[in-house]
């Protein structure tokens, strides 16, 4: 290929990994909570989701008992992890735009067969012994 006008078709890749880098950190500084519905028990995760902080009332125990106490953390750290995915997302759709993958995904999402490459999966947030968990090791073969 010629480049008629001598356009160095690297002339802003600088400026592009510096505003990436700049995301990316930003989207790694993510930090959500959540409040549970009782308001006694808050949860912060990072931006990948990792528990970094829960904070127990002391009445939490006495009210909801062990059990309840232990489905309202797993209830209020998925939500806090779904509020940082939500915003980590936001700061990858800026990097994808910043790099131009947005435009490639957009044109492979046209292409047959290959719509689904481009479409995100979550992963599910079932108890362990969940019907649906049960079903997927039986399919697998167990583990």
């Amino acid at each position: 290929m010629t480049n008629p006008e001598n356009v160095d078709p690297y002339a802003h890749l600088g400026e592009m990994i510096e505003r990436v880098g700049v995301l990316q950190n930003e989207a790694l500084a993510i930090t959500a909570s959540a409040l549970s519905h009782d308001r006694l028990v808050e949860v912060w995760v990072n931006a990948t989701g990792v528990v970094i902080k829960i904070e127990i009332d002391p009445e939490a125990h006495a009210e909801l008992g062990a059990r309840g106490l232990a489905a309202t953390i797993t209830d209020t750290t998925q939500e806090a992890a779904a509020i940082a995915q939500r915003e980590v997302a936001v700061m990858t759709a800026q990097i994808r735009e910043v790099t131009g993958i947005s435009k490639v995904t957009a044109e492979l999402a046209q292409v047959p067969g290959l719509a689904d490459l481009t479409t995100p999966v979550t992963a599910s947030t079932t108890d362990p012994d969940s019907e649906e968990r049960t079903k997927s090791r039986a399919d697998r073969g167990g583990w």
